[in-house]
């Protein structure tokens, strides 16, 4: 859902994250927003946001994923090992890798219709 900046309130998620001019990504998407983290996107004078339709507490309640087996996580890290994840843009990207994989393994796991488990990818 779109919404103006000066219509933001504590409590939405952003649904994307919030990028100033320059390209930067101040604040990555699933962000549940504060009064802080408002002013820092008013700061930035960001005219625009994309927010989710689901309230934090409807976030909050949605269950873990289970860790990914080592040898795929290990994987993964190896995928992002010149990558600085200090920065929240690379760090955000590497935790929606880390989720879509786990989405995947457990997609994995359940059954088919005729009963089969699904094959794993790599």
């Amino acid at each position: 859902m779109r919404v103006l900046r000066t219509k933001l309130a504590p409590g939405m998620i952003l649904e994307v994250g919030a990028v100033d001019r320059d390209g930067r990504m101040l604040i990555g998407p699933e962000t549940v927003l504060t009064d802080r983290l408002i002013k820092v996107i008013d700061n930035a004078q960001i005219p625009i946001l994309y927010v989710t339709d689901e309230s934090w507490e409807t976030h909050k309640t949605c269950p873990e994923l289970p860790p990914l087996p080592e040898a795929q996580e290990e994987n993964l890290r190896d995928r992002f090992m010149h990558v600085d994840l200090d920065g929240p843009f690379a760090r955000a990207v590497y935790d929606e890798c880390m989720n879509m994989a786990r989405e995947d393994a457990v997609s994995a796991a359940e059954p088919t219709e005729d009963g089969a488990a699904r094959e794993a990818t790599p």
